[in-house]
């Protein structure tokens, strides 16, 4: 068959060229046509406004033309009847007869200076979604520019909003998207409010060569959220062409941290470039079908060097009928509490350690190795042991009286809870391929589990300890060194925990490339909370399962001290969500709360930074750490884990404290009663049984976690108590 050819002549085209400029010159004179009648419209519309007293608004009219035929825009001016009352920009619809089918919504941009929101707007073409299913076709290129009154606008622009409209038709509705974008500086917090407030969407846009950017995502969205809770959240990293020149090893990084906001935020993240014009438009495309319910697909590209779609979906979990709180969320945030605030230095190290921990939870073999190590070596699970002759003690004259259980840590091996977050940060680090670890410790327990586990799996093992806590807990000072630690006395500040971890914090820093620091509590900055808690949430699991096994249902009141809290997260975890279960935490009360010498920072601290992370702590009107005390070296920090902290606030746990004296009593209390000698930080949770049991109805379970033994304490003990 033969092919037809085209005839493309010099005089054709010259031809064609004439036509072209006719059509051009009679657009000209069209266009100069309607400045004129849209003049005498603005002057015959002022007469109306000056009678009616309403404002206008400005929205963009599509012209009635074929769907299939490009569409013609033009501005025009209304009145609003729609939207909140004296806001005309939220109008939805207009006296004009032939808009009335014009629905009008609100987009919010934010994020910070520089990061190319300009650009990316500018860069979003027209769009047209067809009568065949789930089909978004670009029908044509439209310039975005602000449609309203030009001294509105400055007005709007000198606050730090710049607004501009977007007109799409779905299916023969139009839709007018208002873009409302923040301007990226502090200041334009306060415009926060009138941005995100009845938008159905907000885009959270980042630069993805810039790390602080991303990190301001966080405060971005807090403040969004607090104005509208139901938009669309959408996370967008610009500068994608830049990003793909950054090492493998950067990227990978900043790609894990933008899932990680994401999931977060249960927001949909994409990355962009205007430049290149990658996923700008699918954004737009996105949002209108959610908005309209038509098909969208999932697509997940984990490939460095191209673009990327992620789509989250969070499902809530129920908590007697009401939804559970994610904690953390992914920001690393206990409501307000927790974060990262550390040096740039140690951000790679930190988002390494969370993505590690976080591919290892689903990593059966490291799995299986923990549990075997854990059941064969450390000896769990420890016992939920029936204390009888202390729950003898505490019945009341009629015989009534709660039943107190001991949940066994002081029976693991090292003699302390400690082991467990040991362990499986050591099998951690191991992965990690880190051959040097590092801790501090402030009763020894967890100088003794670390120095343990580098001793099991043959890792080079340096201990901070405060010269204070060397003095009172010698005992465990010679034993990591004879499990072969190098242990590194504190003299700074009061030589105790405080001073031990902010000088590991310093070695870390320092040596992060080939260190791993196995942080013993639930503190410092994010994964470790997290981390921490969830290396000792077997705790908490042991004991659901033992108690279903021994009287058929759950306990009634969990107890336990509180310093760090790495033992009471351990415990309270798995019962969290449980709001029928009592969570009560113990701290230090030293000489007591109104001495000024005391360990209480739940009950007596203020919010504030220390070691990495937002929390209560013991500080003075300047902000300066209050120096603690207790007779207990576990429990001597100013600071707590921000858990803790978000628990507090949200009431869900119970906080007392306790003095020395009181904790002295029940150290020889148990001792004498039970034959077992407690660690002096389980006896403060032990005196706390005194005020506790009789408030408590008959056979109310009590559990009671034992997190350590008392052999460690026993020098310091024999200083104050006559046996």
């Amino acid at each position: 068959m033969a092919q037809k050819t085209h005839d493309f002549s010099p005089e054709k085209m010259t031809n064609i060229c004439r036509k072209i400029v006719q059509v051009n010159i009679r657009w000209k004179i069209f266009d100069k046509a309607s400045i004129f009648r849209e003049f005498f419209r603005f002057i015959w519309e002022r007469i109306i406004v000056c009678s009616t007293g309403r404002k206008p608004v400005r929205y963009r009219r599509l012209s009635r033309r074929s769907s299939s035929s490009p569409v013609a825009m033009e501005e025009v001016e209304g009145y609003g009847v729609g939207g909140g009352e004296g806001d005309p920009l939220t109008a939805t619809c207009t006296g004009y007869d032939s808009d009335s089918d014009l629905v009008t919504l609100k987009i919010s941009i934010l994020g910070d200076c520089q990061i190319g929101k300009t650009s990316f707007v500018e860069h979003i073409d027209y769009y047209r979604v067809t009568d065949e299913p789930g089909l978004i076709r670009p029908s044509k290129n439209v310039d975005i520019k602000y449609v309203g009154d030009e001294q509105e606008k400055r007005c709007l622009q000198m606050k730090g909003l710049n607004l501009m409209d977007k007109t799409l038709v779905v299916r023969g509705a139009r839709i007018a998207f208002r873009i409302w974008d923040v301007g990226g500086d502090h200041s334009s917090f306060d415009q926060i409010p009138l941005a995100c407030k009845d938008a159905v969407a907000i885009l959270f846009m980042f630069d993805l060569t810039s790390r602080s950017t991303l990190n301001n995502v966080i405060s971005w969205y807090t403040e969004a959220r607090k104005w509208n809770q139901t938009a669309i959240p959408i996370l967008i990293g610009t500068k994608f062409d830049d990003f793909v020149q950054l090492p493998p090893d950067i990227q990978w990084s900043v790609v894990t941290q933008a899932r990680t906001y994401a999931k977060a935020m249960k927001a949909t993240l994409f990355f962009s470039s205007s430049t290149h014009n990658i996923n700008v438009n699918k954004i737009f495309k996105f949002i209108m079908a959610k908005l309209f319910n038509l098909p969208w697909s999932v697509k997940r590209n984990l490939t460095i060097g191209e673009p990327i779609i992620d789509f989250y979906l969070c499902p809530h979990r129920k908590i007697n009928g009401a939804a559970a709180v994610q904690r953390p969320d992914s920001f690393g945030r206990f409501g307000k509490f927790g974060g990262k605030y550390v040096p740039e230095t140690l951000m790679h190290a930190l988002d390494e350690l969370e993505t590690a921990f976080n591919s290892l939870a689903t990593d059966q073999d490291f799995q299986k190795e923990q549990d075997g190590i854990l059941r064969d070596y450390v000896g769990r699970e420890s016992p939920l042991y029936f204390a009888e002759r202390l729950t003898e003690h505490y019945k009341r004259p009629d015989g009534e009286g709660p039943m107190i259980y001991l949940k066994r840590e002081d029976l693991n091996h090292t003699g302390a809870h400690k082991i467990n977050n040991a362990v499986a940060q050591a099998l951690l680090a191991k992965r990690l391929g880190k051959k040097r670890i590092i801790a501090e410790t402030g009763a020894g327990q967890h100088g003794v589990a670390t120095a343990t586990v580098c001793a099991r799996f043959g890792l080079d093992c340096v201990i901070y300890m405060g010269a204070q806590d060397m003095e009172r807990q010698a005992l465990n000072v010679f034993r990591m060194r004879l499990l072969g630690a190098e242990v590194r006395a504190v003299h700074s500040g009061t030589a105790t925990l405080k001073d031990a971890t902010s000088e590991a914090i310093r070695d870390w820093v320092t040596n992060v490339e080939t260190t791993h620091y196995i942080l013993g509590s639930v503190a410092g900055p994010h994964p470790y909370p997290m981390m921490v808690r969830d290396f000792h949430a077997v705790i908490g699991k042991e004991t659901r399962k033992q108690s279903l096994k021994k009287w058929g249902g759950k306990p009634d009141v969990l107890v336990a001290c509180v310093g760090g809290g790495s033992n009471a997260m351990g415990l309270f975890h798995e019962f969290v969500d449980d709001k029928d279960v009592r969570l009560i935490g113990v701290e230090a009360a030293g000489f007591g709360l109104d001495s000024g010498k005391h360990a209480a920072t739940l009950t007596k601290g203020e919010v504030g930074v220390l070691h990495g992370a937002m929390s209560y702590l013991l500080q003075d009107e300047d902000g300066q750490i209050v120096e603690p005390h207790s007779i207990s070296a576990g429990l001597d920090y100013p600071g707590v884990g921000p858990e803790h902290s978000f628990l507090k606030d949200l009431g869900r746990a119970e906080y007392y404290s306790i003095t020395d004296e009181e904790a002295l009593e029940a150290f020889k209390r148990l001792s004498r009663l039970e034959g077992i000698i407690p660690a002096l930080e389980t006896a403060h949770a032990l005196a706390y049984l005194e005020k506790l049991c009789p408030t408590l109805p008959n056979g109310t379970k009590v559990v009671l976690n034992c997190s350590g033994r008392g052999d460690k304490d026993v020098q310091t003990a024999i200083k104050y108590l006559k046996v």
